[in-house]
């Protein structure tokens, strides 16, 4: 047994220091998260925290991450966001922060990510700058909210709103990978039926029909052609759908013409883009009020928000928008000219404004179309499924159709 001297944060917040017996570091470290102690520092008594390996860490060390396959999940990020926050909110220093949560955390990736990021703070480097090592990790509004939190010295709330942001979408991608998980089963197995009907069934059954000197009905030798067509060419057409696609993929990312047309596409798409589009304001009022609460300026506040949108007209919108705003213009009567945004946002918007509590109509606002862009999802799913459904029942059922009408017609010929 070994003695182990610790240092952490009760439950509710309150610092702790203590010894333990434990056989190993770890098994200290289960005792203590057990018993409710968030870790701060630990280590074997009389031997002081040692940092001389951290700081030894080479350059390709420190890019770790960037060079090397490990990723980190999104919810090791999302744990370490809302743990970091809750230190910071306490009055740990930002090095002690990142120590307990390192200390903390299973997975070796983030481990390694907040060791380096530890070691550029404590070398002088803001957080911000040490974050933006890892952009793989840590994406471009996650980085400017940590800048506006510098830059205002409100750090520990701004983490706490930009958890609360990572935890809801969290929640969301959650509920859209649960409601698209058996949509997405259906398409790929009725797929693989009919090309395995198409490939292998098909070309047997109307081989029968054609020895016996039979002539196929127009919805068969249809099938049929298509059949053939399958067995000939579907290797070079999946191929060129793919060289297609990332073709595609590329160009948009590179050609912001490109990209705000296929926003503007996928913004007038029936159902869908009704969700795109309440899933772009639902970020924006999100963003916006955590910003907004955490005491960031509203000019940056809006920058910041104007990333999230994922839609480029929407960008383009808030823009303008940023732009009036830094003119002395309101914000809810710039959000209302756009036009893209809904009468509810900007009426309360506009309330807050006038009331001086944007504050919490922003919070207010938020929460709703949060709720909305739920329902919406939810709508999605019930559409998709049945759909689905009716495609691949009617696309397997004129398969059989053509299979089958052969013989139908034989029967009736012979019973004439």
């Amino acid at each position: 047994m070994s003695v182990f001297s610790y240092a952490g944060l009760t439950a509710d917040g309150q610092k702790t220091a203590g010894e333990i017996d434990a056989e190993s570091l770890r098994s200290a470290k289960n005792q203590l998260k057990n018993q409710g102690v968030f870790i701060t520092t630990i280590h074997a008594k009389g031997v002081g925290f040692n940092l001389g390996a951290l700081r030894g860490r080479s350059l390709s060390d420190l890019m770790q991450l960037e060079v090397g396959p490990a990723r980190v999940a999104t919810k090791d990020l999302v744990s370490f966001t809302r743990q970091f926050a809750t230190l910071i909110v306490a009055g740990i220093t930002v090095v002690s922060a990142l120590d307990a949560v390192a200390e903390q955390t299973e997975s070796p990736a983030l481990k390694r990510i907040l060791q380096n990021i530890r070691k550029s703070v404590n070398e002088g480097s803001s957080m911000a700058e040490a974050l933006k090592n890892h952009p793989r990790v840590f994406e471009p509004l996650y980085i400017n909210m940590v800048v506006a939190a510098e830059a205002t010295g409100r750090l520990g709330p701004v983490m706490s709103e930009l958890a609360g942001l990572l935890e809801e979408r969290q929640r969301m991608g959650r509920q859209l990978r649960a409601s698209m998980t058996y949509p997405v089963f259906m398409l790929v197995v009725g797929l693989g039926l009919v090309a395995y009907l198409l490939r292998s069934v098909v070309p047997q059954i109307t081989g029968l029909y054609l020895d016996m000197g039979q002539k196929l009905p127009r919805p068969t030798e249809i099938l049929l052609m298509l059949s053939d067509f399958i067995k000939v060419y579907g290797v070079i057409v999946l191929l060129l759908l793919a060289a297609l696609v990332v073709g595609l993929k590329v160009l948009i990312e590179r050609n912001s013409h490109a990209r705000m047309i296929k926003d503007r596409v996928l913004m007038h798409l029936p159902v869908i883009g009704l969700f795109v589009r309440k899933a772009a304001v639902a970020r924006f009022a999100g963003t916006l009020s955590a910003l907004v609460s955490a005491r960031v300026p509203i000019l940056q506040a809006i920058r910041i928000s104007r990333e999230v949108v994922g839609l480029m007209p929407y960008h383009e919108a808030l823009a303008v928008v940023g732009t009036e705003v830094a003119e002395g213009q309101p914000l809810g009567p710039s959000l209302k000219k756009c036009g893209l945004f809904p009468a509810l946002l900007v009426n309360m918007v506009t309330i807050g404004e006038k009331s001086g509590h944007l504050e919490d109509m922003l919070a207010r606002v938020s929460e709703a179309l949060s709720d909305e862009l739920k329902a919406a999802l939810a709508g999605l799913s019930g559409l998709v499924q049945p759909v689905l459904l009716l495609f691949m029942g009617g696309l397997i059922a004129f398969i059989m159709f053509a299979v089958l009408l052969p013989i139908f017609e034989l029967n009736t010929f012979a019973g004439g």
